[in-house]
């Protein structure tokens, strides 16, 4: 298989909402950047094109806050060109796969997930199980190994490595084949005995049957013991829990009434303001009250005026106006004709006829002046009326107006009272809360010593709580093993049961058992194990021969030679002497682990038809020295692979590589550009 083009949408940290297209040539191709910038999710995204989420879960592929995405990979097989694509749709219950599809040179098929992975396993014939939930392990071993599992197949156990090797060589056909015979011969043995000897075997089948009762009745005896320890621990464990919730809701509580210490001092001193202001306010409307009283006190001692009702007065002071102007006016008359007389009595002679004034008419000046000095008298006391009205108009309208203030000073007396009466429930609902911000201002200062106790106190009950977890745990551990182990001894004598009824039932098929349970045991079983033995020792020669050449390639260390066991354990030998794989250095061991993943792609390339010509390497070069980097290009040269894909930081690799991708993430967005 070689990679022609990967399309990306919102995977991982491509999470700009636009389709990245990568064109990857043959050669030798480097992804460059820094750690974290996005490299491996292009793997990732390669891995899940072809085989689906595996053991990989959605969530960890889709970019986080993104509704949809989607991968696809071009490639071509035996010359021909091939697309596989997979949807992402986010649901409430999680990431699904959605929009599967294959496209060859002729059509386009719409397929499901599981549907798409075994089409293209089929297509790479690769020879492993196609359940849609396994990861591929010819992809995982032979082309594309994250960098995480480079080490990792070498820490597995002796049998967990073989199985994989079986799997990625196509070697598991005959361990299945061996296991599905044995199974088979036990079950023909075991039924053929029975049938031989339905009544010789019978009773060790009962004994048996007694034995397991036996143990099942120990089991039922010791269950009751087991539920009431689980019980019992959780019972403490739900106390403990729930003293700690109490204990963290209190120390919140506390800090809550301890970091309202500020306030409540802020609270206290704005209420004593208040209430000082209030009570020099009160001090300063009681000495108005006091002058308001002395006003009124004062005005109630004065004599009302004679005229209390000034528009009558004033029609009076008019009235005598008017008769003091006609007896001034009547005086004025009087004077002038008295004047004329006195020129006539002067002149002797009548003006206007020339006759002489007679010798009795200064008698009438004589009158004239008793009338004058009678109108003179009459206007003196009127004006000495008009004077007296008009002082008494002026007493009237001051009295009036001291009325007015003495109306007003009561009304001001009286919103002063109000005020004062306000301004004392003021101070009082102020010394009322002031004391009630003390009290809390105590309480909270007392708090403040029992926050400083209750730490230790929470620390002592979450070990306690810790313990009891750990004692739940294992109470539980032990019931379930104890039902479990019921649920098997049950099934077993279940089995037991049916096995002796059909031993009374199938006496005449021992003989055709027997025969075929000898055939399988004697000659089937025998050669299967010879065949694997010899195809196994031609494997295991070849897988050494690479994995030698590989590590050779790597370290030029005469004292340290490296080979696989029969079951491809690797061994680790300096100066003669073995050693443990997490003794060697860092570089070592990549060095070690890169070669055994070469044998791997080199032996997968052989047994898969010619398939490795893809290798995906991821940080291949972890703890290599300068020298061994450079020493990876007659390493990738000894693996003819007409193409591949490089993923590092290092950037001595570029100056070995055709093409180099860098990698660089913006803005938490990844970005690919050529160099």
């Amino acid at each position: 298989m070689l990679l022609r083009r990967v399309s990306l949408k919102n995977i991982r940290s491509y999470n700009d909402d636009r389709s990245v297209d990568l064109d990857v040539p043959l050669g030798t191709v480097l992804l460059e950047g820094d750690v974290g910038s996005g490299k491996s999710s292009i793997l990732y995204a390669i891995e899940f094109a072809l085989f689906g989420l595996g053991e990989t879960s959605g969530e960890h592929l889709l970019s986080e806050g993104k509704e949809e995405g989607h991968a696809s990979v071009v490639f071509t097989v035996d010359g021909h060109d091939y697309e596989a694509h997979r949807g992402l749709k986010r649901h409430k219950t999680g990431v699904n796969q959605t929009g599967c599809y294959f496209r060859s040179e002729s059509e386009k098929v719409d397929l499901s997930a599981s549907d798409l992975k075994e089409k293209v396993i089929t297509l790479l014939n690769f020879r492993e199980p196609q359940h849609p939930k396994a990861e591929s392990m010819v992809y995982r071993f032979a082309v594309f190994t994250p960098q995480e599992q480079m080490k990792e197949i070498l820490l597995r156990n002796a049998e967990e490595r073989l199985q994989v090797i079986r799997r990625v060589l196509g070697l598991q056909s005959y361990q299945t084949a061996g296991e599905n015979a044995e199974t088979l011969e036990r079950r023909l043995r075991t039924s053929a005995l029975g049938l031989q000897k339905a009544s010789e075997d019978l009773g060790e089948k009962e004994a048996l049957a007694k034995s397991i009762s036996e143990h099942l009745a120990e089991l039922e005896s010791k269950i009751p013991t087991f539920e009431r320890d689980e019980r019992a621990a959780d019972e403490k464990f739900r106390r403990l829990d729930s003293d700690w919730k109490e204990l963290h809701d209190e120390r919140e509580q506390l800090e809550r009434t301890v970091g309202k210490i500020p306030e409540l001092e802020r609270a206290i001193s704005h209420t004593v303001r208040r209430r000082e202001d209030d009570t020099e306010r009160i001090k300063s409307l009681e000495a108005r009250v006091r002058d308001g009283h002395n006003q009124i006190n004062t005005f109630s001692t004065r004599k009302p005026p004679t005229y209390p009702d000034l528009t009558v007065l004033a029609t009076i002071i008019e009235q005598r106006k008017r008769g003091l102007r006609e007896k001034q006016k009547a005086l004025d008359v009087l004077e002038t004709e008295l004047a004329e007389t006195q020129k006539l009595i002067d002149q002797g002679v009548c003006p206007r006829c020339g006759q002489r004034i007679p010798q009795d008419y200064s008698g009438k000046t004589a009158h004239m002046d008793e009338e004058m000095e009678k109108l003179r008298a009459e206007i003196s006391a009127a004006e000495e009326e008009l004077l007296k009205l008009q002082d008494c108009q002026e007493e009237t309208k001051t009295y009036e107006r001291d009325e007015e203030q003495n109306a007003k000073a009561a009304k001001e007396i009286s919103d002063y009272e109000r005020e004062m009466d306000s301004a004392r429930r003021r101070v009082a609902e102020d010394r009322a809360e002031e004391d009630r911000l003390r009290r809390q201002l105590s309480e909270a200062t007392e708090e403040e010593g029992r926050l400083k106790d209750l730490s230790g106190k929470i620390e002592k009950t979450e070990t306690a709580r810790r313990e009891a977890l750990q004692e739940k745990t294992e109470t539980s551990r032990r019931l379930i093993e104890a039902n479990r182990d019921r649920s098997n001894e049950l099934k077993r004598q279940q089995d037991l049961a049916v096995e002796i009824m059909l031993k009374k039932r199938k006496m005449e098929e021992a003989k055709k058992l027997v025969e075929y349970e000898r055939w399988l045991s004697d000659y089937f079983r025998p050669t299967l194990e010879v065949i694997e033995e010899q195809t196994l020792a031609q494997v295991n020669s070849r897988f050494n021969f690479h994995f030698q050449r590989f590590f050779s390639a790597l370290v030029e260390d005469p004292d340290l030679n490296v080979r696989v066991k029969e079951d491809f354990s690797p061994i680790f030998e300096r100066q003669g002497f073995e050693q443990d794989f997490e003794a060697l250095s860092g570089g070592e061991r990549t060095s070690i682990a890169l070669a055994y993943r070469f044998a791997m792609s080199a032996m997968a390339a052989e047994d898969t038809s010619g398939q490795g010509e893809l290798v995906i390497l991821d940080e291949p070069t972890d703890g290599f020295s300068k020298e061994q980097i450079y020493k990876m290009r007659d390493l990738l040269e000894e693996l003819h692979s007409k193409q591949v894909l490089l993923v590092s930081h290092e950037k001595e690799l570029e100056s070995m590589s055709d093409v180099v991708l860098r990698v660089e993430k913006v803005n938490a967005t990844s970005r690919i550009t050529t160099s």
